[in-house]
């Protein structure tokens, strides 16, 4: 089985390939390998087999229609950016004083 979005909430035999999105309802029973790039299983869903995070790069070279059209130049060097990727900054840590948190 295979598409774009896939919602389970029935019982699959062999493999699923979800390009985008896999969900797993509470009442969903599996047992195959899966490829998807995003999953959310809700409790009580039953799974067997192996699970692989697909490659947004090999699915979407999958997808029917999605191929990029022919630019006529043969071997072109690929653009640089001007823009740099910053490394992450550290995030202010604040003590927790009370037993009670709440997060807004």
């Amino acid at each position: 089985m295979s598409g774009e979005n896939v919602w389970v909430a029935g019982k699959v035999i062999g493999n699923i390939e979800a390009r985008k999105h896999l969900h797993l309802a509470s009442s969903s029973y599996i047992t195959g390998d899966t490829s998807y790039q995003t999953l959310r299983i809700e409790e009580g869903a039953f799974f067997t087999g192996k699970m692989e995070l697909a490659d947004e790069h090999a699915a979407a070279e999958k997808t029917p229609g999605s191929e990029p059209p022919a630019t006529g130049v043969p071997d072109a060097a690929p653009v640089q950016s001007q823009y740099k990727i910053a490394p992450p900054q550290a995030e202010p840590v604040y003590p927790i004083r009370s037993k009670r948190v709440v997060i807004s």
